[in-house]
């Protein structure tokens, strides 16, 4: 049923999300950071090709 399909559509984007998240954090902590500001979050999402696309920016800085 439809609420199924939206239940795992939802729990993938999620999925893809979190590890959108997880490598800004990884390229913060590169970069020396400890925080990230004006974290900005795109989701396109293609129903009819099941393809999301995720796409996170911030600005890595150190706070002292």
């Amino acid at each position: 049923n439809m609420e199924k399909y939206y239940k795992s559509y939802e729990d993938k984007i999620n999925e893809v999300k979190e590890e959108a998240f997880q490598k800004l954090q990884k390229n913060a902590i590169n970069l020396k950071a400890n925080a990230v500001i004006g974290i900005s979050l795109d989701i396109e999402t293609s129903p009819s090709t099941g393809i999301i696309m995720v796409s996170i920016t911030g600005t890595a800085v150190k706070m002292i």
